[in-house]
C-alpha cells in the first residue's frame, strides 16, 4: 500500500478541484448511484456496499446498501480514501491490518472484518472516490474479486462522465443564443433556457417548465405542429425545421422558426431549438438596405472618379484660356496711350464676356468634382457670397410650398474653408430641411458670430480641442418640419444611415458635412425634436480679419521660380504670365526636371502640378523639401486638395486667375 499524499500536495490540490467540479457532495441521493452500490453488494456477495467520495477531511457515502445512513466520517476511517491513494486504484485489506477502519459506523454496525474499495474517477482522470464493499468474514485477497469490483467502480466512473456531460449540456443550452427547450415524452417543457423567457417575454424561464409545449403554440398551428414533432419522436424522420406561432403572456404571437431533433440518449425526448423568424426578416430586410446603400454609394464612387478624371482636362484648358484672356486684356489695355479709350471699349466688353464665360465653365467643372473630393484646398471664404451662390442653386428644386430665408448681418468676417466644399455642404442640410417639409414652410439660413463654441444638442466633431479663445461662425439652417427621434438623433453622422427610403437617400449627406467640418477643425451640432423640427448648425473658425492684398505689380527683384507642369499649353501661359510680372522662370515637364534645375540653378519659389507623370508632384516637394527645407512651395491641384504634402505647402485648385496666382506667390516670397 502506497503512503497517503500530503494534504495540500498539488496532486490533491487538483483532485479536489475536479470533486468540487462534480458539485456531487452534500447533495440528494441520486437513483443511478444507489444502482451501483446494490449491484456491486449483489454481484459480490457483500453485506455493505458503497459509492463513497472523499474531500479533503472526510468521506461522504453518496449510495449505500445495507445501512440507511449516509452520514460522513473522516476520511482515516474510510476504505475509499486508501484506495485513492494506492498505486493502482483498488485497496483490499482487513480492519485487523488497518485499524482505523474499524471506526467506520458501517464496519461497527456490520461486524465487518475484510474491506475492499476500487477507485472513480471524475472525467478529467483525477480519482474522487470508490466503490466500497465489506464481509463479515475475513477474506484473502482475491483476483475475481478485484476484477468485478473494478468493472462496478467503471460504471460509477462512467456515469460521473454522463452526469458532467449532461451539466454541460445543460449550461450550453442556458448560454446559447437561440431559444431551446428541451421536451419529455409526453411533450411537457423540462427544460428552457433564458432565451425562451427573452422571446416569449417571462420573468423566467421557469414560467414554462412542467407545460406542455402545444400550449405555447397559437391555435390555428397546433394540429400541424403536433403531427410533425411525433414524426421526429417515434424518428420517421431524424429531424424537422417548422414555422410555427407562439403565444406570448398578452395574448401577441411571434413568427417562429423551429428545429427539432431525437434525444436517442436520454429519456428525454425531443429538443427544440427556436428562432425569432420576425427578427431574422428584420435583419435580412436590413442586410437588403445597407446592400444597396453600399451599391448606391459604389456607383457614386465610380461617378465621382470619370467626374475627377474629366474635370483634370478641362481645368487646364480652362486654366489656359483664362489665363490669354488676361494677357490679351493687358495688351490691349496697353494701346489707351496711342489710341484711346473708345475704339477699344467694344473689345474689352468682349473680353469682360469671355471672362463671364470662363468662370462658369470652371464653376460647373468644380460642381463635376465635388463627387470625388474628399478635401479642398482652404481660403477666406465670404459666406454672404457662398449662401447666395446656394440660394441660386437650389432654390427652384425646393419642395412646393417650401420658402427659403436667408438672415445674415452685414459684418461677417469670412471664415477659412474651401468654398466648394462649404457650398456642398450647405446644400446638403437645405436640401434636408425641404425633404423634412412635406407640406411645405419656411427654411431659415442664419449665421451669427460667437465665442461661444458650446453645443445644444448632437455634436460631432472636431479633431482637435476648440480653441476657447477663438471667435467661430455659426451658420444654422433650421425648419419646422418632421424633426427626429432620439434614435434617429443618435444614427444621424453614420455613414450609409438614411430614413429617406433607397430611392431618395444614400446616407451621406450629414456624414460628408461633418466630414467638411473636421477639415476646418469646426463642429456640427444637431437639434431636433420628433414634431417640433431641426436646427443644424456649422460652427466653423472665423478669420481674424481680411488679409492683405498684394499689389500683383510690386518689385519682386527677378525672383526665380522653377515651375513643374505636364501640360504644355498649361506650362506655357504660366511661364509667360510670371514673366511678364518680372519673375525669371525654369520651366520643366515633369519631376525629375524640374528637380534638377533646382538643384543645378536654384529658385526662390518651387511652384508644381500635383499630377505628374513618373515622380508624382507630392515626391517632388518632399525631395526638394529634404534639399532645401526652408523652400517656399505652390502646388496646383486639378483633381483634388493634396492629402501628402505638408501643412506650410499653399495650394491652388485650378483654375486660377492672373492675380490670384502672382498674389500667392508674392506671399510666398519673403518681404
Amino acid at each position: 500500500m502506497t503512503a497517503i499524499p500530503e494534504p495540500m500536495s498539488l496532486a490533491e490540490a487538483r483532485r479536489l478541484e475536479a470533486l468540487r467540479r462534480l458539485n456531487i457532495l452534500d447533495t440528494p441521493r441520486e437513483s443511478e448511484l444507489d444502482d451501483v452500490a446494490a449491484l456491486g453488494g449483489a454481484l459480490l456477495g457483500a453485506p455493505y456496499a458503497a459509492v463513497t467520495f472523499v474531500d479533503d477531511t472526510r468521506a461522504w457515502a453518496k449510495a449505500v446498501r445495507g445501512v440507511g445512513d449516509r452520514r460522513d466520517v473522516p476520511r482515516d476511517w474510510s476504505i475509499s480514501w486508501h484506495a485513492i491513494c494506492s498505486s493502482d486504484g483498488l485497496c483490499h485489506t482487513t480492519v485487523d491490518e488497518l485499524p482505523a477502519l474499524a471506526e467506520h459506523p458501517a464496519v461497527r454496525g456490520h461486524d465487518l472484518r475484510t474491506l475492499a474499495a476500487a477507485a472513480i474517477s471524475a472525467p478529467d482522470g483525477q480519482r474522487v472516490g470508490a466503490v466500497e464493499v465489506g464481509w463479515s468474514d475475513p477474506l484473502a485477497d482475491d483476483g475475481a474479486v478485484r476484477a468485478t469490483l473494478r468493472r462496478v467502480a467503471a460504471h460509477a466512473t462512467r456515469l460521473l462522465e454522463l452526469r458532467a456531460e449532461a451539466s454541460e449540456y445543460r449550461r450550453f443550452i442556458e448560454l446559447s443564443p437561440d431559444a431551446v427547450l428541451v421536451l419529455d415524452l409526453d411533450g411537457a417543457i423540462e427544460l428552457a433556457n433564458p432565451m425562451l423567457a427573452e422571446l416569449l417575454r417571462l420573468e423566467a424561464p421557469g414560467e414554462v417548465l412542467g407545460r406542455n409545449f402545444l400550449e405555447l403554440v397559437a391555435a390555428p398551428d397546433r394540429a400541424r405542429v403536433a403531427k410533425e414533432l411525433a414524426r421526429v419522436l417515434f424518428a420517421r424522420t431524424p429531424a424537422a425545421q417548422l414555422d410555427m406561432r407562439l403565444l406570448r403572456p398578452d395574448g401577441s404571437t411571434v413568427a417562429c422558426d423551429v428545429s427539432a431533433g431525437h434525444l436517442r440518449a436520454s429519456r428525454r425526448s425531443l429538443q427544440l431549438v427556436v428562432r425569432d423568424l420576425d427578427e431574422r426578416i428584420r435583419g435580412e430586410e436590413q442586410r437588403a438596405r445597407l446592400s444597396e446603400q453600399l451599391a448606391q454609394a459604389q456607383r457614386l464612387d465610380l461617378a465621382g472618379k470619370l467626374a475627377s478624371g474629366l474635370a483634370h482636362d478641362l481645368k487646364n484648358l480652362i486654366t489656359v484660356m483664362s489665363s490669354y484672356l488676361d494677357l490679351a486684356e493687358g495688351s490691349v489695355e496697353d494701346l489707351v496711350p496711342s489710341v484711346g479709350t473708345e475704339p477699344i471699349e467694344p473689345i474689352l466688353d468682349d473680353f469682360e464676356q469671355l471672362r463671364r464665360a470662363v468662370e462658369r465653365a470652371g464653376s460647373l467643372t468644380t460642381k463635376l468634382m465635388q463627387f470625388a473630393r474628399t478635401e479642398g484646398s482652404t481660403d477666406e471664404v465670404d459666406l454672404a457670397k457662398a449662401v447666395e451662390s446656394v440660394r441660386t442653386l437650389i432654390e427652384s428644386a425646393l419642395a412646393p410650398g417650401v420658402r427659403l430665408q436667408i438672415d445674415l448681418p452685414d459684418d461677417l468676417p469670412p471664415v477659412r474653408a474651401d468654398a466648394v466644399a462649404l457650398e456642398q455642404a450647405l446644400v446638403n442640410l437645405v436640401m434636408n430641411s425641404s425633404d423634412a417639409l412635406p407640406d411645405g414652410g419656411t427654411i431659415i439660413v442664419r449665421a451669427r458670430l460667437t465665442d461661444n463654441a458650446a453645443a445644444s444638442g448632437v455634436t460631432a466633431g472636431p479633431r482637435t480641442p476648440l480653441d476657447e479663445g477663438r471667435r467661430f461662425v455659426r451658420i444654422s439652417v433650421i425648419d419646422d418640419g418632421t424633426g427626429m427621434d432620439q434614435e434617429t438623433l443618435a444614427r444621424a453622422f453614420e455613414p450609409l444611415f438614411s430614413t429617406k427610403g433607397a430611392a431618395r437617400g444614400t446616407g451621406l449627406g450629414l456624414p460628408t458635412v461633418l466630414a467638411f467640418a473636421q477639415q476646418v477643425d469646426g463642429m456640427v451640432d444637431l437639434h431636433s425634436v420628433k414634431g417640433e423640427g431641426t436646427t443644424i448648425s456649422l460652427l466653423l473658425p472665423a478669420e481674424a480679419g481680411e488679409s492683405a492684398m498684394p499689389d500683383r505689380h510690386r518689385p519682386i527683384g527677378g525672383a526665380r521660380v522653377v515651375l513643374v507642369d505636364p501640360n504644355e499649353r498649361a506650362r506655357r501661359v504660366i511661364t509667360e504670365m510670371l514673366q511678364s510680372a518680372g519673375y525669371r522662370v525654369l520651366a520643366a515637364a515633369d519631376g525629375e526636371e524640374g528637380l534638377r534645375l533646382l538643384r543645378e540653378q536654384g529658385a526662390d519659389v518651387l511652384v508644381t502640378e500635383l499630377a505628374l507623370p513618373g515622380l508624382p508632384g507630392w515626391r517632388v516637394v518632399q525631395r526638394a523639401r529634404d534639399e532645401r527645407p526652408e523652400l517656399p512651395v505652390l502646388v496646383f491641384a486639378s483633381a483634388q486638395a493634396p492629402d501628402r504634402v505638408t501643412d506650410d505647402v499653399r495650394t491652388l485648385v485650378k483654375p486660377f486667375s492672373n492675380d490670384r496666382l502672382l498674389r500667392t506667390i508674392s506671399e510666398l516670397l519673403p518681404e
